[in-house]
């Protein structure tokens, strides 16, 4: 199963991005950078720490050994106005993403983990010809990473919510009146 949706916040987060640097071949960059900025990578469970403008942190998880190269790619930004005019985002077939929400308010919406499979990349192989072939990556051990991740969380969870679990620190939260978000 190539996704995972659960609730997690604060220490959860650390502890999920920390399994996937120590115990996996991934690199952890954020999906896109701020405007203007280059970037970055994290080599620590303190990526939570800071979380961007829409409540939560867009991560992207790079499994090294399923293709050791991926495309930071540059854009142009059209807004009129705004004082940086371009931002990057990593790119690639096998890249796995990992969607780590925060509390917005008093809700909080679940976090989510995905990643492409070989015959969705193929399928879509034509609309991003900048990429290298989907058949550049070892599906594969994008597969089994994700689902290593995914077991990772499932075993954190202290409580289910409908189809999701939920980490200690949503837990926590939710034990005070924070209202989980279904979306």
């Amino acid at each position: 199963m190539p996704n995972c949706d659960f609730y997690a916040a604060g220490d959860d987060h650390a502890r999920i991005v920390d399994f996937v640097l120590c115990e996996t071949s991934c690199r952890v960059f954020e999906l896109m950078s701020e405007p203007g900025r280059r970037l970055r990578e994290f080599t620590s469970g303190a990526v939570s720490a800071r979380p961007d403008e829409s409540g939560g942190r867009l991560l992207a998880l790079w499994p090294v050994r399923a293709n050791p190269k991926v495309c930071i790619e540059r854009t142009r930004l059209l807004r009129p106005g705004r004082r940086a005019s371009w931002r990057e985002r990593l790119s690639g077939w096998g890249l796995i993403q990992l969607d780590l929400s925060s509390p917005r308010g008093r809700s909080l919406a679940p976090s989510h983990t995905n990643h492409n499979t070989a015959a969705r990349a193929a399928r879509w192989r034509t609309t991003y010809p900048e990429l290298e072939p989907p058949s550049a990556w070892d599906f594969d051990e994008v597969t089994r990473t994700s689902a290593r991740i995914n077991r990772f969380i499932r075993s954190l969870a202290v409580t289910r919510l409908g189809p999701r679990v939920v980490l200690p620190g949503a837990a926590a939260l939710f034990s005070v009146g924070v209202e989980a978000a279904p979306w």
